[in-house]
């Protein structure tokens, strides 16, 4: 399967990405990023799917969990639109099945 990068403009949910695409939410994955121990975490999940803090906190060794903040990205001089996107060959990623 060869990954093609598409424009998806206004979209702002995984909900709105699947629809635009005409495809179902099972199909796309999203980010989501929090704050932990003054790390900026990012968790990569199928679409359909919800993040389970618990699995992170304890995958993390750590009960300080909470979203992320929009300016934490920016400080931390991540191009978000490539940070988020399968494109990104720089992206260290740790890759678990749970």
């Amino acid at each position: 399967l060869e990954l093609e990068k598409v424009e998806t403009p206004n979209a702002t949910s995984i909900e709105e990405v699947a629809k635009l695409l005409e495809i179902e939410t099972k199909e796309t994955a999203k980010m989501v990023f929090y704050s932990s121990e003054g790390r900026l975490v990012a968790v990569m999940v199928q679409g359909n799917l919800d993040v389970s803090e618990i699995k992170i906190k304890n995958h993390l060794k750590t009960t300080d969990l909470t979203p992320a903040e929009p300016q934490q990205i920016i400080d931390a001089k991540m191009d978000f639109d490539l940070l988020c996107s399968p494109f990104n060959e720089k992206l260290k990623a740790k890759v678990t099945k749970s």
